[in-house]
């Protein structure tokens, strides 16, 4: 199965095109999953603007318009949004999402404290760094 876990939109600075013509792309080539993984914001505690990463302000049309392009080919192609926990691990909060719901909430340390699903995404994510 033809999987693609790490595609990346305009907002992050270094992809072109528009949210739709990725997925079209991946149908078009036999892609079963497209996983979107832009740079997500980060809350600096300066005025630094990072080359590589969407603003603040664009998050919330990202999740909008991937949400909606995973509902208008889902019969076609499966769509993701990840992001890599370390990019969220000193938030003030973190809301961990499953099928829409809420499935957990607290600091990075209380989530991993808990073993549910943000710790296993945690895990995940820090021993595929380790290989």
């Amino acid at each position: 199965m033809k999987v693609n876990y790490h595609t990346h939109t305009k907002r992050c600075k270094h992809a072109v095109g528009e949210d739709e013509e990725y997925v079209l792309a991946a149908i078009k080539g036999g892609f079963k999953v497209l996983g979107f993984s832009d740079h997500t914001p980060w809350a600096y505690k300066s005025d630094f603007v990072p080359r590589i990463r969407m603003t603040m302000d664009q998050f919330g049309e990202y999740c909008a318009s991937i949400h909606a392009l995973k509902e208008k080919y889902a019969d076609q192609t499966k769509i993701i949004i990840s992001q890599k926990v370390r990019t969220i691990k000193n938030a003030d909060v973190i809301i961990v999402l499953k099928n829409g719901k809420i499935a957990e909430m607290g600091k990075h340390n209380e989530l991993v404290k808990h073993k549910g699903l943000y710790n296993s995404i945690y895990e995940s994510q820090e021993s595929s760094m380790e290989k």
